[in-house]
């Protein structure tokens, strides 16, 4: 579909802890938490209903470069599988998705908050 969205993220901060966190959050910037996958590490959102969109669907996975950090994947999609343009939404919601990150976890010492995954 061509209205997804998607970003990836590093965290210089353990991947157990990153999930445990963010899972028990009622709200991820303004969407709110649907679902928790506890055994894929994944959580599942959405957002409203307004008058440009039906909505969307953000998905935020979790996984362990095997680095002692956390390799974060948000990816938005329109609730409605037909939405030809999205006015911006999904590109909005993946971005609040790291925002927020950055947010709870600050950069420590000179630390770049986020980085990108190293491949």
């Amino acid at each position: 579909m061509a209205c997804e969205k998607q970003i990836d993220f590093y965290l210089p901060y353990p991947v157990l802890d990153v999930f445990a966190r963010m899972s028990r959050e009622p709200y991820i910037g303004k969407m709110k938490v649907d679902f928790v996958d506890q055994s894929h590490y994944r959580i599942l959102c959405s957002t409203g209903v307004n008058m440009m969109t039906w909505g969307e669907q953000v998905t935020i996975s979790f996984f362990d470069p095997q680095d002692g950090g956390t390799r974060i994947i948000a990816e938005s999609r329109p609730k409605l599988p037909t939405t030809l343009v999205d006015w911006g939404h999904n590109q909005e919601n993946v971005m609040n998705v790291m925002n927020h990150f950055m947010y709870l976890y600050p950069p420590q010492n000179g630390q770049a908050p986020i980085q990108p995954p190293q491949r």
